[in-house]
């Protein structure tokens, strides 16, 4: 079973760019013992370090005023565990999405 969450991410500057913002959390998933950890143009992905539990993020472009001004994205936390566990999944979902809140606000 899946499960997901998302919300609308504010980019505030040029050093908080969408691209910022994504490296920032794959490094973070790292320091906090994800595994496998990827990144490329589509998402961020991995697993859990118990590797129950496989991950994705993704960020969407929703709108900008202008070339290089801060912009908006839609931000997807997806998980889907072993089993079908729903309750692990929200949990890791919930715990990205703090971690990206935490970044970003």
């Amino acid at each position: 079973m899946l499960y997901w969450s998302s919300r609308v991410l504010h980019t505030s500057s040029a050093d908080k760019s969408i691209f910022s913002h994504r490296g920032s959390l794959h490094g973070t998933l790292i320091t906090h013992g994800y595994k496998n950890v990827r990144i490329n143009d589509q998402e961020i992905a991995g697993a859990t370090n118990e590797n129950d539990c496989w991950f994705s993020i993704g960020h969407l472009f929703i709108s900008q005023s202008q070339y290089g001004s801060p912009g908006q994205y839609w931000e997807i936390v997806m998980c889907a565990c072993h089993g079908n566990d729903v309750n692990r999944a929200r949990m890791v979902v919930d715990y990205i999405s703090t971690l990206s809140q935490r970044i970003n606000p």
